[in-house]
């Protein structure tokens, strides 16, 4: 593998740095199109065939909301509340790709500039941020945060939704700045600091042997 090949995380990655093409995750499953950004991604599709599939992986995150909106709705059809279900889950993958939204516009792509990158995937659940993934040896798994905790404050600044989290994160400064986090996590609340890392080159190609 060329030094060229391992500034990136795959060849996935390359194409979408290197190329023209422009790559859309046909998903809206949390987890897979936050691994999708982190590789370039710069959209996401969703329908009711895909909204069966993130359910079955992920209905964990979304089987309070269905028995609420079947709740808030008492005179709404299955179909009704099927396609209520199909809104949300696009609205919270679009939350993902809001951040990036500006650079879209001009650029196509996410801008180049280091900000800091948590390595962890969040979706507001109740008013309350929970982690629903974490990068593979990303900065916040290195520091411990797990799949579950939820989000309280980022620099003692209060955090509820996704692009308060990231505005938050991205006005400490750049890649590699200690990011003050305080979680809860089975009933406690815990303060710790994370390293940030730079999402576009965090992870490396894997070598060929």
């Amino acid at each position: 593998m060329t030094k060229a090949a391992t500034a990136y995380k795959s060849p996935l990655h390359q194409m979408t740095q290197t190329t023209s093409t422009c790559l859309w995750n046909d998903s809206a499953s949390l987890l897979e199109l936050g691994y999708s950004i982190d590789h370039g991604a710069v959209g996401a599709t969703c329908n009711p065939v895909i909204v069966v599939e993130v359910l079955k992986k992920e209905m964990h995150l979304w089987k309070d909301r269905i028995q609420e909106l079947i709740r808030s709705m008492p005179t709404a059809t299955e179909h009704d509340i099927a396609w209520k279900v199909v809104d949300e889950i696009s609205i919270k993958g679009a939350e993902l790709l809001k951040p990036i939204f500006d650079d879209l516009l001009t650029l196509g792509r996410p801008n180049k500039p280091p900000r800091p990158w948590l390595g962890l995937y969040a979706t507001a659940i109740e008013d309350k941020l929970v982690i629903v993934g974490l990068a593979k040896d990303g900065p916040a798994q290195k520091a411990d945060l797990r799949t579950g905790d939820v989000l309280l404050s980022v620099a003692g600044g209060q955090v509820r939704e996704l692009a308060g989290l990231y505005r938050k994160v991205w006005s400490l400064g750049a890649a590699g700045i200690e990011i003050p986090i305080t979680i809860y996590r089975d009933g406690k609340t815990i303060e710790t600091r994370i390293k940030s890392g730079d999402r576009t080159r965090f992870l490396k190609a894997p070598k060929l042997h």
